[in-house]
């Protein structure tokens, strides 16, 4: 994990437990010659969110159990294949309470 995504993450979980929020998103990103960012927001019920965006051939981000994994040029999300991406292509996954979403380049990706 970069340092910077690192920071970003260990600051937004203390930001919700300051706040007196309990953190019910977390994430876990890695990177392998590709940029790797995510953020997290917790509020009461429903209201928790959770982003993370890769660029590049190889990387991957953990986000409330769920595995996003730019492998080789492919994306999956749980193992499923969701196409090829490119090097320069930007992959966000949300979370914002039970709705989850996959872009690529602004896109909405579904499943191959």
């Amino acid at each position: 994990m970069h340092a910077p995504s690192f920071l970003l993450f260990i600051a937004s979980f203390m930001l919700a437990l300051v706040a007196g929020g309990s953190p019910s998103a977390s994430a876990d990103t890695r990177s392998v010659s590709s940029s790797v960012s995510s953020s997290i927001s917790t509020g009461s019920g429903s209201s928790s969110t959770a982003q993370a965006t890769i660029t590049g051939q190889n990387g991957l981000i953990i986000i409330n159990g769920d595995r996003v994994e730019v492998k080789n040029g492919k994306l999956f999300l749980n193992g499923v294949s969701y196409g090829a991406v490119n090097e320069r292509s930007v992959v966000k996954y949300t979370v914002q309470g039970n709705v989850k979403k996959l872009f690529v380049d602004g896109v909405a990706r579904n499943p191959d």
